[in-house]
């Protein structure tokens, strides 16, 4: 996408220049290469969005009792239980046999696969947490 983005933006400031495209049908060209290039990302789901809490029908029925419940089952999800990257041994392991065999280059890409599917979890869990909490406020458990 950015190789189509640089051909078109190239290609336009060159006809820009020669006097056969107007700037402005430029502008409209690149605002909208650039406009397919968003669409695209967020499509993918590169970048997190803002999460906006909105219970199902079947958590709108649900009790305070039970939402509290659900909520204290899924906060342990939020926890992260990998360590750093300097901190984890498998990591430390995988530089130091690395200099000798660069199959061990493995442990370090698996160790990045691990953290993006725990970070996944954690965003999951956070935001349905958020979402209870919400619940649980327009339902004022809070009170008594």
């Amino acid at each position: 996408m950015i190789s189509k983005t640089v051909k078109i933006s190239v290609t336009g400031l060159a006809l820009c220049l020669a006097g056969t495209l107007q700037a402005s049908e430029y502008t409209q060209k690149v605002t909208d290469v650039l406009v397919q290039a968003k669409a695209t990302v967020d499509a993918i789901g590169i970048y997190r969005q803002p999460h906006v809490p909105r219970g199902a029908a079947a958590d709108n029925a649900k009790n305070c009792r039970e939402l509290e419940y659900e909520m204290q089952s899924t906060v342990p999800n939020t926890y992260s239980y990998k360590p750093d990257l300097y901190d984890d041994p498998a990591m430390g392991v995988s530089f130091w046999v690395r200099t000798i065999y660069s199959e061990a280059a493995m442990i370090f890409w698996y160790g990045a696969v691990v953290e993006f599917e725990e970070n996944t979890r954690v965003v999951s869990a956070e935001d349905r947490v958020e979402t209870l909490r919400r619940l649980k406020a327009e339902k004022r458990c809070f009170e008594r």
